[in-house]
């Protein structure tokens, strides 16, 4: 029969969809993001009408009218980890360079639209990536560390090796988006205002964890009081120790987990969390990357840690202290596990490799804190804590 549902309107709740990945909401925040028109122009032109990577006619021509950097940009604001996002194909020129402005500086990208590769990342931007969509036509995203984003760009530019274009030369562009994340999230057309895509905030979550039939995800309202729980690049990191962005697939399937590597025994990333008091559930997603390791979640910087072996088998209890007062560990598909452990009084989050003999790597995903004694589904920061309301 029908019944009533009420969910509010954040789009920080995740569920488990029918492939098996995470999802989540996100929002497409620049706007309007098809009508190059009205953007700000910088010795350009810029021309509708064009055939899109979709078949439309919904793509523009942007051209450089003097030999000079040439761009078009768009008063904007966004804050946290951003990924910048635009559809491009090359005419005469056979490059586009993104680019962010903001509160904590610039970064941009360059990308070759005459072979499909990156070119290099400078500033603000943490990496990029550009995916093939067919008839020459690519898919060019930048991720940005920007404190808030206030004034992208996207530039017309001769080839990857410069950020200048000459005079007549263009490219075509289409689709511009900015949403939170590492990772550049399916298209949303926006105008007036931003848009939501992913769990629609006026359904209930439909969860497939448990095989393919689905249940109601009902949970409590939580708080995931870690500011990034994804871009482990704000962590405090070791000395020893180094960490690579957009390493492997994540449990959302797509190309944004992290990978750790240990140049020795106490490899270490951490963030500090200020003596939290109370009972708190501590989570991570981790998966093998190629060595046997003993990862370690810790409370404080001294004791009370919860340690399991990560080996190419799967992930397994190896020990916990006293200050542990439950755990878990489940496995969640494609070699990823997802362990938490409840402790009290937390004065860190710290992540530690041990590894005997020398170098040893493994892969992460989505830390998490949260108030209670029980473990609930993945919340997304991106710069400030975040609060799932309750189903």
């Amino acid at each position: 029969g029908d019944f009533t549902f009420s969910r509010g309107s954040d789009i920080s709740a995740t569920r488990v969809n029918a492939d098996g990945y995470i999802e989540k909401g996100y929002e497409n925040l620049l706007y309007p993001s098809n009508d190059f028109s009205v953007w700000n122009k910088t010795r350009t032109s810029i021309t509708s009408g064009q055939i899109g990577y979709d078949g439309s006619t919904d793509a523009w021509l942007l051209e450089a009218l003097v030999t000079s950097q040439c761009w078009i940009s768009k008063s904007h604001s966004a804050t946290g980890i951003c990924s910048f996002s635009v559809y491009a194909k090359a005419n005469t020129a056979t490059g586009v360079l993104v680019a962010v402005g903001g509160t904590s500086g610039t970064g941009y990208a360059r990308f070759d639209l005459a072979n499909g590769v990156t070119g290099s990342v400078v500033g603000n931007g943490v990496a990029s990536s550009i995916e093939a969509v067919g008839d020459g036509w690519y898919r060019c995203s930048m991720f940005t560390t920007n404190t808030t984003i206030t004034l992208p760009l996207i530039y017309v530019i001769d080839d990857v090796d410069t950020s200048n274009a000459t005079a007549g030369n263009s490219i075509y562009i289409q689709d511009a988006m900015v949403n939170q994340g590492l990772v550049a999230y399916p298209y949303i057309e926006t105008t007036t205002a931003p848009v939501a895509g992913g769990i629609l905030e006026d359904m209930p979550r439909l969860d497939y964890s448990n095989g393919s039939c689905p249940a109601l995800l009902l949970e409590p309202q939580r708080t995931n009081v870690l500011e990034h729980s994804e871009y482990f690049g704000s962590w405090t990191l070791s000395s020893d120790a180094t960490i690579t962005p957009n390493a492997t697939t994540s449990p959302e399937g797509v190309n944004n987990a992290y990978m750790f590597t240990s140049a020795r025994i106490s490899s270490r990333v951490q963030v500090s969390m200020n003596n939290l008091t109370g009972t708190y559930v501590q989570s991570l997603y981790i998966k093998y990357a190629g060595d046997d390791i003993i990862l370690r979640l810790r409370r404080n910087q001294s004791n009370d840690r919860f340690d399991i072996n990560v080996t190419s088998s799967g992930v397994s209890l190896n020990d916990t202290e006293s200050g542990v007062i439950d755990y878990g560990i489940e496995d969640v598909g494609d070699g990823w596990y997802k362990v938490w452990n409840t402790q009290t009084n937390l004065n860190w989050y710290q992540i530690y490799i041990d590894v005997s003999g020398g170098n040893g790597s493994v892969y992460a995903y989505g830390a998490q804190i949260e108030t209670g004694s029980y473990p609930t589904s993945y919340i997304p920061t991106y710069g400030v804590s975040q609060t799932r309301l309750a189903d």
